[in-house]
């Protein structure tokens, strides 16, 4: 048998198997087995178990090395589309970080603001809690603010990422 007829039984039973079969139309187990014709000898090949008893034309018969070209073919497709789709996700994520930075630059520029508002004004800008406990600065109250915005800006790119 030669490899262009690799398939023949399986076209008369209108069924399609691509890459390595593991069951015949029938449903029985495909075995993988070695030639041992002198037209092909020690040429592996995939026979159903009941052609193997029988001699059933319709049942699957596949060469090894078309069965495998037929393998990397579909993971050669499936490789493109997961690369076409990693872009997709890339530009996605590229886009959410420049609206992040956009967003932490705007909230910077509020707080410098508001900074600059507290020394204008001489009202001192720091808590002191009646009990002499902790006090908050400027500086510790914008070191606050940023690490609040980041916080926001990574739960924002979280859920739109995660849905």
């Amino acid at each position: 048998m030669s490899c262009t007829t690799a398939s023949s039984g399986l076209r008369s039973r209108g069924a399609s198997f691509i890459g390595v079969p593991t069951k015949c139309w029938c449903g029985k187990k495909v075995d993988l087995l070695v030639s041992k014709t002198n037209e092909n000898p020690y040429k592996r090949f995939y026979r159903c178990k009941v052609a193997q008893h029988k001699n059933h034309e319709s049942h699957i018969f596949k060469w090894v090395e078309v069965s495998m070209a037929e393998e990397f073919d579909k993971v050669g497709d499936r490789i493109e589309e997961l690369v076409a789709e990693v872009k997709v996700i890339s530009k996605e994520i590229k886009a959410m970080g420049i609206s992040l930075s956009e967003r932490v630059e705007k909230q910077k520029a509020e707080i410098e603001e508001l900074e600059e508002g507290f020394r204008g004004s001489g009202v001192e800008a720091s808590c002191q809690c009646s009990d002499g406990g902790f006090g908050w600065s400027i500086a510790n109250l914008k070191k606050l603010a940023l690490v609040v915005c980041f916080a926001g800006g990574l739960t924002t790119l979280y859920k739109k990422l995660c849905g």
